[in-house]
């Protein structure tokens, strides 16, 4: 038996450094490719700034939205500097045709030489998944921020954003704010002296441009989607516009290499976290061409995404959707929407009656009864005027009365029971846990 002066406490281990994770990451999954493509992105004359904004390009279909999404970077106000790290990679098969994407890059390095834009160019394997791609353009830029001793301080971090090249609007602050929000995240850390803690992942707020010249039903589709999701979301939803910490990507292993489509799951930040005043633009392509044919459900599918993706092509052609189109894919999902609308109530709004009926179980208290007859009238209370919102979004600005006259008072009634059954179930739940703990 050890003996008590000599025992020690193996359970202490101390917290690795943001330096050490990425350094580990890169020893267990990086790989030559992500060296030689951090050779190129390396610049000995411009370090790399600590915000940087990270872009696969399909360069052979993507030439056309270069300068424009350079613009709105370009544009940007009261932010430190970052910098712009574009991968452009086309099938190997396509060399020529990515030619006008390097051209178009290089336009703009000229035209915005206070931006620090970075490119590498690159052919893979015409089935390479996005997954492998957007890994090795992060995995790359890991290895310049290494070299360029961005980690070679406590509490020094990259913050890495999410974007891809079909941006059209950026609110003049959006890089501002994210910037501030991880240097309040940072002093937190530091106050709790937990400085090499990695930083919490987090959405921005994009949505999508809305093309009501061009395609207004499909724009009124796509008003209905963002604004419904919204509601529950605030600060942000998507993948493009994802803030992801470096020493968080290397916490969590990294992009999924074999991911076709939402390669970013791993980083879904804790509670949907978002960023206020980072309104961000994305355009609608993908909702143009596919939304006649596959409604909400199915616009992202791995046979429909790839180094092909039919939705990078002119969409000229593209027609707009019927009026009876629009409402069929609208009614569709209209109970899973309008349930987005429920859930957008705040959560210490449910929290706060959940108490008060545990308090009673608990008390025993004889007024209890009365209370839950009495619950559907107070949960009406709060879901009325969000399903009187959606109504008047259907109604108003997607322009289908036909499906707006479907939230009526009885489906009020039907979604205020509802709630009021599933608060009743969390809340007699919660007290069991009082009274058998």
């Amino acid at each position: 038996m050890v003996q008590p002066e000599a025992r020690v406490n193996l359970s202490t281990v101390e917290m690795p450094s943001r330096k050490g994770r990425l350094e580990t990451y890169l020893w267990d999954y990086g790989d030559e490719l992500s060296s030689k493509l951090a050779e190129n992105f390396y610049d000995p004359s411009r370090p790399l700034c600590t915000t940087g904004v990270l872009i696969p390009v399909a360069a052979h279909q993507e030439s056309e939205q270069i300068i424009p999404a350079m613009v709105e970077y370009a544009a940007q106000e009261g932010a430190e500097p970052f910098s712009i790290c574009l991968l452009l990679n086309y099938p190997q098969d396509k060399v020529e045709e990515s030619q006008a994407s390097e051209f178009r890059v290089r336009a703009a390095m000229e035209a915005f030489p206070w931006l620090d834009i970075r490119y590498v160019k690159i052919g893979y394997k015409k089935e390479t998944p996005i997954g492998q791609i957007r890994k090795d353009l992060w995995d790359g830029i890991m290895r310049v921020a290494l070299a360029d001793g961005l980690y070679s301080q406590p509490g020094t971090e990259f913050i890495g954003i999410n974007h891809d090249i079909d941006t059209m609007q950026m609110g003049r602050h959006y890089i501002r704010n994210v910037q501030r929000f991880y240097l309040q995240k940072q002093k937190e850390l530091f106050k709790s002296e937990l400085a090499e803690n990695p930083l919490p992942t987090a959405y921005t707020q994009v949505k999508h441009a809305y093309p009501f010249k061009t395609h207004p039903n499909v724009a009124r589709a796509l008003v209905w989607h963002d604004f419904t999701f919204r509601q529950q979301y605030r600060n942000g939803l998507y993948e493009e516009g994802l803030v992801v910490p470096f020493s968080t990507y290397a916490q969590r292993g990294g992009f999924d290499p074999q991911a076709v489509t939402h390669e970013t799951h791993a980083f879904t930040p804790d509670a949907y976290v978002g960023i206020p005043g980072t309104a961000m633009d994305t355009s609608p392509r993908r909702y143009i061409v596919r939304l006649q044919e596959h409604g909400y459900k199915t616009i992202w599918t791995k046979d429909s995404f790839g180094p092909m993706d039919a939705c990078r092509n002119n969409l000229d052609s593209a027609v707009d959707i019927s009026k009876e189109r629009l409402q069929d894919v609208v009614f569709e999902t209209l109970e899973t929407h309008l349930q987005t609308y429920v859930r957008g109530i705040s959560p210490t709004k449910w929290q706060d009656i959940i108490n008060e009926i545990v308090w009673m179980t608990i008390d025993g208290d004889s007024g209890l009864s009365a209370y839950e007859q009495g619950l559907p009238a107070i949960i009406r209370s709060r879901v009325e005027p969000r399903l009187r919102l959606a109504r008047r979004v259907l109604r108003e600005v997607v322009r289908l009365p036909i499906v707006a006259d479907l939230v009526d008072e009885s489906y009020i009634a039907h979604a205020s029971h509802e709630s009021a059954a599933e608060i009743l179930k969390a809340a007699k739940k919660e007290a069991e846990s009082y009274t058998q703990g």
